[in-house]
């Protein structure tokens, strides 16, 4: 669940958190018109056959390996618009997980911002906005929030990924919220003080998420630093070759995250934190801090300093709440 992105900087087709350009037609067809199941009621669109389905299949999935659980639930209202906002794991399968529970506590339907490259692979538009899924536009994420709904992003995108597998997993609870030139990404803070003062986005992140899933391909390719290799051509390449680069890497990303993957039974543990309010004159950049200061805030508490994976700990914490109970 890649952030809102849109300038070339931010990689090529994104929807990026630093400009706000609309889609291209969008002045002419209102978002509700061209994504109207995104604007369903959550009970119509929770309830409907698709997201049942896969819902109970994954809560089934995350309670046997898991034993997942949310803490800080009562952080989400129970009506009205919010934005989520959290770090990006190296497999995704957090994401339908956690998505599953919020609504399994609280009846809401959470509309996730994707990435622009996972929605141009073969079937995956058609499925995903079924379950979900959107396409990452600040102008979508204005109007499902004006609307009530409650929408999701993950600002860190590729590169927060590619931080997260360096070194096998040494980084891997570091916020990274830039784009591979360098620069910020705000599309979220954008969207947040675009719905004014007053308006809350809520930070968390999943306790073992990282260790939900080993993955054979990705870990080799860190440890033979070819993810060092590959982001190194990738900045220093021609404008050009640098946007097929970056194509090329998220798609082979999103397949070996579904190829590859192990489940670990680790304990996961959703932490949702109080919600960052939008102060009047506060600028993107500000509030893009605040919330990152907020994200990463929580991690420390949860984690107690720890920033890189630990199987053997998640799974010790799994049977041992086992054995407890």
């Amino acid at each position: 669940m890649p952030p809102f992105a849109s300038d070339r900087e931010a990689g090529p087709q994104q929807l990026s958190c630093s400009t706000v350009h609309p889609q291209k037609g969008s002045s002419e067809e209102s978002m509700r018109s061209r994504f109207p199941r995104m604007f369903r009621s959550d009970p119509e669109f929770g309830e409907s056959p698709l997201p049942t389905f896969v819902r109970n299949v994954w809560l089934k999935h995350s309670a046997f390996f898991h034993d997942f659980q949310i803490e800080g639930v009562s952080n989400l209202p129970e009506s009205g618009a919010a934005l989520i906002v959290g770090i990006h794991t190296t497999h995704n399968h957090d994401i339908p997980m956690a998505c599953a529970h919020a609504y399994k506590a609280k009846g809401r339907v959470v509309r996730a911002m994707l990435h622009r490259a996972i929605l141009s692979m073969p079937g995956a538009t058609n499925i995903l906005q079924r379950l979900g899924g959107a396409p990452g536009s600040r102008e979508l994420a204005i109007e499902l929030l004006k609307d009530g709904h409650l929408v999701a992003c993950l600002p860190g995108a590729l590169e927060e990924t590619q931080l997260h597998m360096t070194r096998n997993g040494r980084h891997a609870y570091e916020v990274l919220w830039e784009n591979s030139r360098g620069k910020p990404r705000t599309g979220f803070a954008s969207v947040a003080i675009a719905m004014g003062p007053g308006f809350k986005v809520i930070p968390f992140f999943i306790e073992n998420g990282e260790e939900m899933f080993f993955n054979f391909f990705q870990n080799l390719w860190t440890f033979l630093y070819l993810d060092t290799l590959y982001s190194w051509v990738m900045r220093a390449a021609p404008e050009w070759l640098f946007n097929i680069m970056y194509l090329l890497a998220m798609q082979t990303w999103v397949a070996t995250t579904f190829l590859f993957p192990v489940p670990v039974p680790v304990k996961a543990i959703a932490h949702i934190g109080q919600p960052v309010v939008v102060k009047a004159g506060e600028t993107e950049v500000q509030f893009q801090e605040r919330v990152k200061s907020s994200v990463n805030s929580l991690i420390e508490e949860k984690l107690g300093g720890r920033r890189h994976r630990s199987y053997w700990g998640g799974i010790r914490l799994r049977f041992a709440n086992r054995k407890r109970d």
